[in-house]
């Protein structure tokens, strides 16, 4: 499961090409001609997340060089350290889902982890917002 497909060393003698699908967790070959094919796989540490006032927060990788941050998807940015304040990148109430994926030296993607379904309310008009775990009961 701490598996990642490494496309960039994964190659195959006679000029196949190798798609790594990551829903099926499979890797397809396509050729014209007999193969012979070298795959490779990264091991990498997940990155641990948690939340805490406002700061959503993760422990260091040590091959990382920083970190993408998403929000639903949607790449909001990349930071260096490893946490970051929520509110400036959850601009009103509702649900989001929230995804840090640590990148290397090569701006590769090496390691990520997501949180589904956190609910954030505007506490104020201001750019303040209180954030809670779906599962927390006020």
């Amino acid at each position: 499961e701490n598996m990642k497909f490494n496309e960039n060393l994964s190659k195959c003698e006679n000029g196949g090409d190798l798609i790594w699908n990551e829903n099926n967790r499979t890797v397809v070959i396509t050729t014209a001609l007999s193969e012979k094919c070298y795959l490779y796989f990264d091991n990498y540490e997940p990155v641990e997340l948690s939340l805490a006032n406002n700061t959503f927060s993760w422990d260091p990788l040590e091959d990382a060089q920083s970190y993408n941050i998403y929000v639903d998807d949607v790449l909001v940015t990349n930071v260096s350290s490893p946490d970051i304040e929520l509110y400036k990148y959850l601009p009103r109430g509702g649900n989001y889902k929230l995804k840090v994926a640590a990148v290397d030296s090569m701006n590769h993607e090496i390691s990520s982890d997501e949180y589904d379904n956190y609910i954030v309310s505007q506490v104020s008009p201001t750019t303040k917002t209180r954030v809670q775990d779906s599962n927390d009961v006020p």
